[in-house]
């Protein structure tokens, strides 16, 4: 059997959701269960295929600045860590005092890092990058290879963005009905 890593980009992955959610829900209504989402895109795999590892690279709310925020986006981070595969790997946001708002600072280069190290490192058969971002697309293509560990991409249905146009790269775009089987709490309540 084949080994998959799956690298996951946060909140490009949960705020896509929007595309496949029913009309009139919101992506804060989906808590996301990154293992099974894995277990889905290694059935998608032309060979059968487990996931074995699962990075998810997310910004988080500086502990200082709201604490309150930050033990919210702690507690959501360790549930996703429940399953054994699964690895938050975060960077604090970068406050703008004049906005009032936060921006991710450094998620995207460690995706980056993690992406590259992952394809060299010959301890996976595939590496699948969840992700429509087009910031990852050098990345993406210093991973992408002829041979060696086979690189693939991971969206929801309806995203668009990240593609690499002159290369034959794997896309698995994912439906609401995967969405349901891999998402818990308010959205599989809403939904019945």
């Amino acid at each position: 059997m084949r080994t998959m890593k799956l690298i996951v980009d946060g909140y490009n992955c949960i705020n896509g959701v929007r595309n496949v959610l029913p009309w009139g829900l919101e992506a804060n209504t989906v808590d996301l269960d990154f293992g099974r989402l894995a277990d889905i895109i290694a059935t998608r795999m032309q060979k059968p295929t487990m996931a074995v590892e699962i990075s998810v690279h997310v910004g988080i709310t500086d502990m200082f600045r709201d604490p309150c925020r930050y033990r919210h986006e702690r507690a959501r981070f360790d549930r996703w860590e429940r399953d054994g595969r699964v690895t938050v790997r975060t960077r604090t946001l970068a406050f703008d005092a004049a906005t009032g708002t936060s921006t991710e600072k450094g998620v995207d280069t460690a995706l980056a890092i993690d992406l590259i190290r992952s394809q060299e490192s010959g301890k996976y058969d595939d590496v699948n990058l969840f992700s429509a971002d087009k910031d990852h697309a050098p990345a993406l293509e210093e991973a992408f290879r002829p041979f060696g560990t086979r690189v693939s991409l991971t969206r929801w249905e309806g995203q668009t963005g990240l593609w690499l146009h002159d290369r034959k790269i794997w896309c698995h775009n994912l439906t609401s009905t995967d969405l349901a089987k891999c998402s818990t709490n308010h959205y599989n309540k809403a939904a019945s």
